[in-house]
């Protein structure tokens, strides 16, 4: 009967660490998907506040991030590339540089995630004019020391097949 006993804790003990190891696992999951959300967030209010600063801070620190965009020159593979878009975009306003984001949507994976979303682009040009127009928006992030930070980004307007534009105002 004892070793009967012993034979049941045997069996179970790894299965109880088992699912204490998981609840750990999904616990640290949703703190990482949490923090994500809080930079996409922090990047919501900086648009609106045109801070370049505080926007690239979101961006991985090296040199290594890679950004697809919506608008010329489609590509920037630097840091200092994309900060200097960023401070031209945002010169470009005359007030606030609204952003909103819908359905977004991580995926967390160790020291990898990404997430992908709708932002909605508005504000008035400086000069005349209004921004309003809709991307889809692919980020990937990496965990440094801690913290998230965006290392790819890709934005993309669907395309009306039939007029072959490019379709600004698409809602999810």
């Amino acid at each position: 009967m004892i070793v009967k006993a012993f034979s049941m804790i045997g069996i179970c003990l790894p299965l109880v660490a088992a699912s204490i190891a998981k609840s750990a696992a999904a616990d640290v999951i949703q703190i990482d998907v949490a923090a994500i959300q809080a930079l996409e967030n922090r990047l919501i209010k900086a648009n609106h506040e045109k801070d370049v600063a505080t926007v690239m801070r979101l961006y991985e620190p090296g040199t290594n991030v890679v950004i697809f965009d919506v608008v010329p020159p489609r590509q920037y593979l630097s840091r200092v590339a994309w900060e200097k878009n960023v401070a031209g975009y945002f010169a470009s306003f005359d007030g606030p540089a609204s952003l909103e984001i819908a359905n977004l949507n991580i995926t967390v994976s160790g020291d990898l995630a990404y997430g992908y979303m709708i932002q909605h682009f508005s504000g008035k040009q400086k000069g005349g004019g209004n921004v309003d127009l809709s991307a889809r928006v692919t980020d990937v992030y990496r965990k440094i020391a801690g913290r998230w930070f965006i290392v790819h980004e890709h934005v993309s307007v669907p395309v009306n097949i039939e007029t072959g534009m490019a379709d600004l105002h698409s809602k999810p």
